[in-house]
């Protein structure tokens, strides 16, 4: 079941000379697979000022919308009261 890590998430953003490699393993995938983990890692890299120098939040909506897109079944996209629980205060 191809993974789509962060080395993989973070070289299709930034373009990189290996992203086709990475695209063409998650189009042909069967059950494309992404840990929660490694989403998370991708957003904050890609939110850093020499990658797409842009808010957390802007980036995890970008990488999530890209993940659900290619259904990668990691559900990071999910509210974060779904993941923690809900609390108030």
């Amino acid at each position: 079941m191809p993974c789509a890590d962060v080395c993989a998430i973070v070289s299709i953003f930034a373009e990189e000379d290996s992203s086709p490699g990475h695209e063409r393993a998650l189009a042909s995938a069967d059950a494309p697979f992404t840990p929660t983990l490694a989403a998370w890692e991708a957003i904050t890299i890609l939110s850093r000022p020499d990658q797409l120098d842009c808010a957390y939040l802007d980036a995890h909506a970008v990488v999530t919308e890209w993940l659900d897109l290619r259904n990668t079944g990691c559900g990071i996209g999910r509210p974060l009261k779904t993941h923690c629980g809900s609390q108030s205060g």
